[in-house]
């Protein structure tokens, strides 16, 4: 454009002086010519009369002359005004050619502007440009559009086909034919998106739009512009908008169809949209909650103003709520809904609304007062049954405590044999009634969920020891060998409840003898699966019960630990019983942290195996001390379990023993060592252990033995032919064992009787070691006189009163050293008579003060206790049980 401007310029410049040239070459010829014509006017002129005789045509020549210079002189003045207008013409067409020049320059200018606009609108918007010539294939593109596909702009050819090649293959035929139906005329523009390889090597999309603008004779097409752009961005954002209005509209169906009434709130807390559920629990639609704020929806004369006041609190807080109100509809009408409340945030973090989801509990509010009204009813029925259960605890056991005392006592009488026959059968009747209001009391405390689980430190060996003397006498009756053996990992000193694992034991152990007719019963303690990682830790104790009895079919076992079920129920069983003790055993079980289970065969006997948690006792207490000298002694049983706990314990003891299954290895094992003392089963698998014992004596004449029988037979030291042989009655038990063996080995078997030997002809009564007075605080006549008989056999004579007063004023008029109180008495029971006496009488004179109850129920033990008593002996009442408190109360007075 500049150059042009030049040229124009430079053109009216020339005109210019090419008219001012002419003009003065004009006035040079003018000039010469009117010089000319002077000259030749000059010489036309005659000569004077001396010159020029002819005179006569002067005057004409000067007349042609003057013409001819005037006519000269015009025309000389004609070509100067006509130059000057050429001059002026000139000059006027520089002035418009400069115009035009810089009206040009500015519409040039003018356009560069808007050129470098559109490059900066396209380069913004990342629309790229290009030209077509589709006969060349030649093409010119903007840069946007190479770079918006990532590529350099100037390495990429100038053609066509090289868009092409970067199409995705899937894209490209369709996007030829959208071409190819615009060239035909079936579409006025070529418009499609389609991917292109990015320089990255992924795909972007991109949107084009072309036309066709020139076209030749036979109409095919020459020319296309258009332009394409990067549309990645927005298609992703379709796509995301298009997944988020899909979500949106299910969500919506959701919210429009759920039976749950949905609220849309804003920020401050007014209603922005509802559902139809809302409009349908509420009777209120859309219009008229639109804009009222939430709280104001919620009250109602019977709304919990704190929980709305909770609702309208997390929305000025902008935090979630969980909580139950009550609604009231527009008819009136009450319900309970659950109300969840959640903010919804955009991606800046602020809350934009609320959504309200209340879900109607109207049923399930009125289903829970229901059962709670179904439960204190429960309650008190349960309390009720508690009650009765306790006030017929009181009234059986009341009389039940004089049978039992009565035919204890009368068994001490001379009798005949027909008469001891008689009241045996009455004792053991009433035994088997107490053992069944036992189990049936014990099995509604554990229904009702007051059975208690204490935590003391005990010893295993002694329970299943205790356990095993209950039963000794009666399995040595029936031939029956009992046995047990406790693993030496197992601690001997656990934390748990003696009382409850000695029931468990009890229980089992007594329908092992019941269906056992002959053979043998084991107790195996062994660790659980999961021995204790860390000392002190919980370990699970396994305790297997085995016996050789009549086994159970498998289709029965399931019952056997359903209450009130038994395996034979029908009216010819043999073996009767309540079916409530493998019950209360698995109940125990289970709170004790264990299970009980069984395996058994018809005919085959029975396993019964039941786990406990516990955790030992540390540190725990020494046991039972090492027995010096290191003597081999040798163990002869038949009994495998009784074989390892005389390997076991004797080993403990720093003995060595060998242990034999039968006379022959007895034989030969005194044979092959130095034996210093043998233990002998008195049966062997058919053979006697007397047999045995003859022929260890003919290799071994002077060899101690301890020769293990039956329960029934009781313990001897000492035959008369024999003073070496020492008895000891069956089931094993080690602190028995490792006495008899100290004095044995120690050389005093011969000399001196054992420590375990049998008590004195003429013991003496506990009255004479340990004197008290003794005060009976009791109502009913016979139990007045059972216990009193009870403390006569022990040398006591002991003061009978009838209530809680007259006790109360016997204690004040008489100092009194033990007092047994029952607890249900007219006119002062034994809790008001205790926290009197505690209370009125001074610290030196307080007595001890034993509770007997016929209330076995759970926590009467700790009434008792919390009422001032020092200890507790539930009805039926045992000679047993009240030198047992005496003794511990008063062991110390013993001299």
């Amino acid at each position: 454009a500049q150059g042009d401007q030049t040229k124009g310029e430079t053109k009216v410049y020339e005109t210019s002086v090419r008219a001012r040239n002419e003009f003065n070459a004009r006035l040079v010829q003018t000039a010469k010519f009117s010089l000319f014509s002077q000259r030749l006017s000059f010489k036309l002129t005659p000569r004077p009369e001396f010159m020029n005789p002819t005179r006569q045509y002067l005057p004409e020549l000067a007349l042609f002359s003057g013409f001819g210079v005037s006519v000269l002189l015009g025309l000389v003045v004609n070509l100067a005004q006509s130059a000057r207008a050429r001059l002026l013409r000139a000059e006027r067409t520089g002035r418009q050619l400069q115009a035009e020049n810089e009206e040009r320059r500015r519409v040039e200018a003018q356009l560069k502007n808007t050129d470098e606009r559109l490059n900066l609108a396209l380069d913004s918007t990342q629309v790229g440009v290009y030209e077509w010539n589709v006969a060349t294939d030649q093409a010119i593109y903007s840069p946007s559009v190479w770079t918006s596909a990532g590529y350099n702009p100037t390495t990429m050819p100038l053609t066509y086909q090289a868009w092409l090649d970067i199409i995705h293959p899937d894209d490209l035929p369709g996007f030829r034919a959208t071409i190819a139906a615009h060239f035909t005329g079936a579409t006025p523009l070529i418009e499609t998106e389609y991917r292109v390889r990015h320089h990255d090597g992924g795909w972007a999309w991109f949107s084009a739009r072309a036309k066709c603008v020139a076209f030749d004779s036979s109409n095919r097409p020459l020319r296309v512009i258009g332009t394409c752009q990067n549309v990645t961005a927005r298609r992703q954002a379709d796509e995301a908008l298009r997944a988020s209005q899909a979500a949106t509209r299910k969500l919506s169906l959701v919210a429009s169809r759920t039976d749950n009434a949905v609220i849309i709130i804003t920020p401050d807390g007014r209603v922005e949209w509802v559902n139809e559920s809302f409009a349908r629990l509420t009777e209120l639609p859309l219009a008229e909650v639109s804009g009222r704020q939430l709280v104001d929806l919620l009250a109602s004369p019977d709304t919990d103003l704190q929980a709305a006041n909770r609702v309208a609190s997390c929305i000025a807080r902008r935090e979630s709520l969980t909580t139950d109100i009550m609604h009231y509809a527009r008819s009136g009408r009450r319900f309970h809904v659950h109300l969840e409340l959640q903010p919804v945030k955009n991606e800046v973090g602020l809350v934009e609304n609320f959504i309200v989801i209340e879900t109607d509990i109207t049923t399930r509010v009125e289903v829970e007062q229901q059962l709670r009204r179904a439960k204190a009813e429960a309650d008190d029925a349960s309390r009720a049954k508690s009650e009765f259960l306790a006030s017929m605890s009181h009234e059986i056991r009341t009389p039940m405590n004089g049978v039992i005392g009565m035919t204890s006592l009368l068994l001490e009488t001379p009798l005949n044999a027909e008469q001891r026959d008689y009241v045996s059968t009455i004792r053991l009747s009433g035994d088997s009634l107490l053992a069944i209001i036992n189990e049936i009391l014990d099995f509604s405390k554990i229904e009702s969920g007051r059975m208690e689980i204490e935590h003391h430190p005990l010893e295993l060996r002694q329970c299943v020891e205790e356990a095993f003397d209950i039963f000794a006498l009666q399995a040595a009756a029936k031939g029956i060998e009992l046995a047990y053996a406790v693993d030496p990992a197992v601690p001997r000193w656990i934390h748990g409840d003696i009382t409850r694992l000695r029931q468990v034991l009890v229980n089992l152990l007594n329908n092992a003898v019941k269906f056992t007719a002959r053979g043998f019963i084991t107790v195996e303690v062994r660790l659980g699966v999961n021995a204790p990682r860390q000392p002190g830790d919980k370990m699970l104790i396994d305790f297997v019960i085995t016996d050789s009895g009549i086994g159970i079919p498998k289709d029965r076992q399931h019952r056997l630990f359903k209450p009130f079920s038994q395996v034979d129920s029908s009216t010819t069983r043999k073996y009767g019983g309540s079916g409530l003790g493998l019950a209360i055993c698995d109940r125990l079980c289970q709170l004790m942290g264990g299970t009980i289970d069984v395996t058994s065969e018809p005919e085959s006997g029975s396993r019964f195996r039941f786990s406990i948690q516990a955790q030992p006792v540390a540190p725990e207490p020494v046991g039972l001390p090492v027995i010096a000298g290191g003597a081999v002694v040798l163990a002869v049983d038949d009994h495998p379990v009784n074989r390892t706990i005389l390997e076991h314990s004797l080993a403990a003891w720093g003995l060595v023993p060998r242990v034999a299954s039968d006379e022959e290895e007895a034989v030969a094992a005194l044979a092959a060592d130095k034996i210093a003392l043998a233990i002998i089963d008195h049966q062997l698998d058919g053979t006697s252990g007397l047999e045995v014992i003859v022929k260890l004596r003919r290799i071994h004449p002077r060899l101690p033995i301890v020769l293990f029988t039956d329960a029934a037979e009781g313990l001897r030291r000492g035959e008369s032919n024999d003073p070496l042989i020492v008895r000891l009655p069956k089931p094993i038990k080690p602190a028995f064992l490792h006495e008899t063996l100290c004095h044995l080995l120690s050389g005093l078997a011969a000399s001196s009787p054992v420590s375990v030997s049998t008590p004195h002809p003429n013991p003496k009564r506990l009255a004479e070691t340990i004197p008290l007075n003794v005060l009976i605080t009791e109502d009913n006549p016979v139990n007045q006189k059972v216990t009193q008989s009870f403390l006569e056999r022990l040398g006591y004579r002991a003061d009978v009163v009838g209530n809680g007063l007259e006790a109360v004023r016997a204690l004040e008029q008489r100092d009194y050293e033990l007092v047994f109180m029952d607890v249900q008495m007219p006119e002062m029971d034994g809790f008001v008579a205790t926290q009197e006496i505690r209370k009125r009488l001074p610290q030196a004179r307080q007595p001890k003060i034993v509770a007997l109850t016929a209330n076995a129920m759970q926590g009467d033990r700790k009434r008792c206790l919390a009422a001032g008593m020092d200890s507790y002996i539930p009805k039926p009442v045992k000679l047993g049980d009240i030198e047992q408190i005496i003794r511990t109360m008063f062991g110390a007075k013993a001299g």
